[in-house]
């Protein structure tokens, strides 16, 4: 799970686009409390691995560079 605070910053992990997608920015809402209770439907003994300082990425999927 990634950073669930606000203002988590975006990643931009993608090429070969214009600049601006590159400078946009997304004020990102506060999401801690979604975050606590998505991670408490894991079953127990499943661990929710949390990277607090990582922003958020764009998925990925087949078409990502």
């Amino acid at each position: 799970m990634s950073g669930p605070a606000a203002h988590t910053p975006l990643v931009y992990a993608f090429g070969g686009f214009h600049p601006r997608y590159y400078t946009m920015r997304y004020d990102t809402p506060d999401a801690t409390a979604l975050a606590r209770r998505v991670a408490g439907t894991m079953p127990d003994g499943e661990p929710v691995h949390q990277h607090a300082g990582r922003g958020l990425d764009h998925g990925g999927g087949p078409g990502c560079r």
